[in-house]
């Protein structure tokens, strides 16, 4: 599990408002698919899954205000490893 960190803001600003989320906890998410919008100053910001995975847990609603550098949501990569079946 890790988690999805605000890293970066538009200008010199500090802290953006989460404008909403376009995802559910336990929602299955594509690399690239937009997960959550966020509002800093007169500039919209994109979040984007880094890869395939599920979102496991969001840390902020719609309405809250979110500074740089704070961890935004949990995001669980998607593991498929082979499995063998064995008689008993």
């Amino acid at each position: 599990m890790r988690e999805i960190i605000l890293n970066g803001l538009p200008g010199n600003t500090e802290t953006a408002v989460i404008e909403g989320w376009n995802v559910e906890e336990g929602d299955e998410v594509n690399e690239g698919e937009i997960l959550l919008e966020l509002k800093s100053g007169s500039k919209e910001v994109l979040i984007k899954a880094p890869e395939k995975g599920i979102l496991h847990e969001m840390y902020f609603a719609e309405g809250d205000e979110v500074e740089l550098g704070e961890p935004l949501a949990a995001f669980e990569d998607i593991k498929y490893e082979a499995l063998e079946e064995f008689d008993i």
